[in-house]
């Protein structure tokens, strides 16, 4: 096997190994946030906007406050209410609001 040949298949041995750990450790990096935003007498709050910071990605609560987000662990997400003050938290799997 002459060295260009050798290239070439270590090349492409390389791509293919790229093209499958790559995604799947972009992936263990995700997880779905779920969770409830309530005011300070618990009552739920509809329609409050959850944005992933630096993104377009987020969601609004529902007519329960309740939400679910695909997002990075530990992302900045920005929660955003008319008439209440904007937090940023951090994003985890339970998120209590």
């Amino acid at each position: 096997m002459n060295l260009k040949t050798y290239i070439t298949k270590f090349a492409l041995l390389t791509l293919l190994l790229l093209g499958i750990v790559a995604p799947q450790a972009y992936a263990q990096n995700k997880i779905t946030a779920k969770g409830t935003v309530v005011n300070t007498d618990a009552e739920a709050l509809v329609g409050v906007t959850l944005l992933i910071e630096g993104t377009t990605e987020g969601t609004a609560t529902d007519i329960n406050g309740k939400f679910t987000l695909e997002v990075t662990e530990g992302a900045p997400v920005r929660v955003s209410f008319i008439g209440y003050k904007t937090q940023t938290v951090n994003a985890k799997s339970l998120m209590n609001i």
